[in-house]
């Protein structure tokens, strides 16, 4: 229920809604995201931030449902606008 008001809150006022979960529930956190939020819905996954290993990928919720990445236990950050 809050991920659907950040979605919404992001789309009425043009404002990227950022948020992190503990590292050990990301992957779960990331396959809620693609399941409730809309296609169009656009979401960053930044994983790892400052080291060798960094990550940032940008997609639509339509693409991250075809797209497998493991952030089990990285830290990341989530935005979603």
């Amino acid at each position: 229920k809050k991920i659907k008001q950040l979605e919404s809150l992001s789309k009425k006022t043009g404002q990227t809604q950022i948020f992190m979960e503990t590292p050990y529930r990301n992957n779960k956190l990331l396959k809620t995201l693609t399941n409730v939020c809309g296609n169009n819905t656009m979401l960053c996954v930044a994983s790892n931030i400052t080291q060798e290993n960094e990550s940032i990928i940008t997609k639509s919720i339509s693409e991250w449902k075809t797209k497998k990445i493991n952030i089990d236990k990285q830290p990341s950050i989530f935005l979603i606008s």
